[in-house]
């Protein structure tokens, strides 16, 4: 019994351990497998982590990659289309270099073929003024017969008037009356006369501006046509305007070249860019100037050169602007100012006082080119008139030379140098002047290029009113960089420029050799 009791207590507290070692190995199963998955999500956790930053670092790494592409591709895409306007802009470049030395080179040929022909008129012309030939006076030819033979008819046709309806008429559809007209001043301008009167024509407009009626523009024009084909028939001059071009023989025979119809004002109004800013007078009267001045010499160019000396030597340029009352008060005309008062002179009346008395005034550059084409219209050499950056300039087209600036004869570099420079240095070939004011010159530089001729004149030759700058600049103790002479370089030529050119040195030695400053007022 006692037995059987003990181990009935036996086995109930066997078991009793045995349940608690189950409850306690549940527990620490259940502990472990919360732990194992507590590792386990750790574990995925942290790969779900890595595995997203791995493709970040990758979409990264491939954004970059594309970014990179792209600036690459925007990189040579720009890169290309910089050498694309380059090599266009190399290529235009090169083309304009070709274009004016092809340009220069056509000119030089034209010049030399021109030379060429010329000279071999001349030679003819002298053949013709030796003395076996001068027993044989020139026949006046009958003007129409003339002009309609086959070897004139480039006269006849550049002979154009522009009528009132706007209708550009050549002389072999002219009808009979105005075609006697032209014949009848032909035989005037034979004879060393005109159809012009002396006096100027009356303007048909006041305060500014220069309108002729219908009959005087009519006898102005065909005045000055009938005085070239005398000049030619007559032999006056020793070379020939059967060599021109279609342009130059417009110049001197189209009405376009004098004056345009304006219906506005029922006339024909004179313009600056055709004819400059003159009143062109009778021919036989420029003639008489010519004669007068000994002006006409055996060639075109010596002919050029006589008559730019006596601009130099004889005309004054106007003051004032372009108002009416600044025309009258010194050509006492209300309009251009008439040739024939420039040749004769005129007061300037209520001017200042170093201005008054009889003189040769000039209306300026464009008054100048304007007279230059007047006075040699009557000798056959033609004048186009050219405006640059407001400036108006001649060329003498037929012996391709051109002036920088209608008021260059007259310039003080001009009046002032000793010696005197030859007129001739103020002429420009062709070439220079396309160097000067060609298309591949900017705006800006043409404009400096007005008075470029004159800066360069100035410096070569160290005229007096240079000098007496000097004079001033070192008597008010100014650096070379603050003085007046400077100042007036400047727009052609830098300090260092001048420098390198000594020309302060040979300034002091100039002046030193005419006795000091004292010399220059």
């Amino acid at each position: 019994m006692g037995l059987t009791t003990s181990a009935v207590n036996f086995i109930n507290e066997t078991s009793k351990d045995v349940g608690k070692d189950a409850v306690e190995l549940k527990r620490q199963t259940d502990a472990a497998t919360e732990e194992a998955k507590r590792n386990a999500d750790a574990v995925a956790e942290e790969t779900k982590r890595q595995a997203d930053a791995i493709a970040e670092e990758a979409k990264r790494q491939a954004d970059a990659a594309a970014a990179e592409a792209q600036r690459i591709a925007k990189a040579a895409a720009a890169k290309a289309n910089r050498m694309t306007t380059q090599l266009h802009e190399e290529a235009k470049r090169k083309i304009g270099v070709i274009y004016d030395e092809l340009q220069n080179k056509f000119a030089r040929l034209h010049h030399e073929f021109d030379r060429t022909v010329r000279k071999a008129k001349d030679d003819i012309h002298v053949l013709l003024n030796e003395p076996h030939f001068a027993i044989i006076p020139p026949i006046k030819p009958d003007l129409d017969t003339w002009l309609m033979a086959i070897e004139n008819r480039p006269v006849a046709t550049a002979i154009i008037w522009e009528t009132t309806a706007g209708i550009r008429l050549s002389y072999p559809f002219w009808n009979p009356t105005m075609k006697d007209d032209l014949s009848h001043a032909f035989d005037k301008a034979w004879n060393s006369d005109s159809v012009m009167p002396v006096e100027p024509f009356n303007n048909l407009v006041s305060g500014g501006g220069q309108v002729l009626s219908h009959d005087n523009a009519w006898t102005m024009f065909i005045a000055y046509v009938a005085q070239s084909i005398a000049t030619e028939t007559a032999r006056h001059v020793r070379w020939s305007f059967a060599e021109y071009s279609s342009g130059e023989l417009q110049q001197l025979f189209s009405s376009r070249e004098m004056f345009k119809w304006l219906p506005r004002y029922s006339g024909y109004a004179l313009q600056q860019t055709i004819s400059g800013d003159v009143l062109p007078c009778a021919p036989h009267s420029v003639l008489e100037f010519l004669e007068e001045n000994a002006i006409k010499k055996e060639t075109r160019r010596l002919t050029i050169e006589a008559l730019l000396d006596w601009c130099r030597f004889n005309l004054i340029h106007y003051l004032g602007g372009k108002k009416a009352s600044d025309y009258i008060d010194q050509w006492q005309y209300d309009g251009y100012p008439p040739v024939i008062r420039m040749i004769r002179g005129t007061d300037h009346i209520g001017g200042p006082p170093y201005r008054v008395g009889i003189k040769h005034r000039t209306a300026g550059c464009a008054g100048t080119v304007g007279f230059l084409k007047c006075i040699l219209r009557t000798l056959n050499i033609p004048v186009k008139v050219q405006i640059q950056c407001g400036h108006v300039q001649p060329n003498f087209t037929a012996d391709n030379l051109h002036l920088a600036h209608g008021d260059d004869p007259y310039s003080q570099t001009m009046l002032t140098a000793v010696p005197v420079i030859p007129i001739s240095k103020i002429l420009l070939s062709n070439e220079r002047y396309n160097e000067l004011f060609g298309r591949r010159v900017s705006n800006e530089e043409k404009c400096k290029n007005i008075g470029r001729t004159q800066a360069e004149l100035t410096v070569a030759h160290l005229p007096d009113w240079l000098l007496s700058t000097y004079c001033k600049d070192k008597a008010m103790g100014l650096s070379h960089a603050e003085g007046e002479v400077f100042n007036w370089l400047k727009p052609n030529f830098s300090l260092d420029e001048l420098d390198a050119m000594q020309l302060w040195e040979r300034m002091d030695a100039a002046i030193e050799m005419r006795g000091g400053c004292a010399v220059f007022p």
